[in-house]
């Protein structure tokens, strides 16, 4: 401990906890066109608690934040559990696309590589590539066909399963804010900041504990 740099570890604290505040702010617009009035303590307490329960459980922990919500906002599970799909989908196109651009930042410095390096490099891109195309065609889907989708299956349940019917409409009520373009944009510089604020953290963390050396 005494090796630490308390100052570097105070701003990884600052970075880290900003970044649950602008998680909460982006589930609080994704939530709005289920709920008008989402409370933001409880989007942020919930956040940590999901986030501490990744570290505990693993990706498996993921569950818990949707949970959360929809106790603390008395809403379907389903609505969050959809909520939480276009998060990720924000999330992890924000994450291709910074990939992307360390790949071409790679190819410009023109560095020397290896052809096993050249051959991973060029692997990395095309799955780069398809998995941001795939992502965007997921959340075009969810734009423009979750809607009819779910009216199609409700149109074919047995009329016995309505919790399945309540469900299937929640779930697409979750996805409505794909469809509206400022919220489409504004989750979109969430997520810019959210990841600029994560790269913060990291090299904070590791200033913190780099002996003297430093990460700019």
């Amino acid at each position: 401990l005494i090796a630490i740099d308390k100052v570097w570890a105070g701003w990884a604290l600052v970075a880290i906890y900003a970044t649950y505040l602008v998680r909460a702010l982006r589930w609080r617009i994704l939530t709005r066109h289920v709920k008008s009035d989402p409370s933001l303590w409880g989007l942020f307490s919930a956040t940590v608690i999901g986030f501490a329960a990744i570290g505990v459980f693993g990706r498996a922990g993921e569950m818990v934040r949707p949970y959360l919500v929809a106790r603390k906002e008395r809403l379907p599970l389903s609505s969050q559990l959809a909520v939480w799909l276009v998060e990720r989908c924000f999330d992890t196109l924000t994450l291709l696309i910074t990939a992307a651009f360390a790949l071409r930042s790679f190819e410009a410095a023109g560095l020397q590589s290896t052809p096993a390096l050249t051959r991973a490099l060029q692997t990395g891109g095309s799955v780069v590539a398809y998995s941001t195309l795939a992502l965007v065609l997921l959340m075009v889907a969810l734009r423009r066909w979750a809607e009819p989708a779910s009216e199609w299956l409700i149109q074919r349940i047995p009329h016995r399963w309505t919790g399945l019917e309540h469900h299937l409409r929640s779930f697409e009520e979750g996805t409505r804010s794909v469809r509206h373009l400022g919220t489409l944009i504004a989750c979109t510089l969430y997520s810019i900041a959210e990841w600029i604020l994560i790269a913060l953290c990291y090299a904070a963390v590791f200033n913190s504990f780099s002996g003297g050396l430093r990460l700019s």
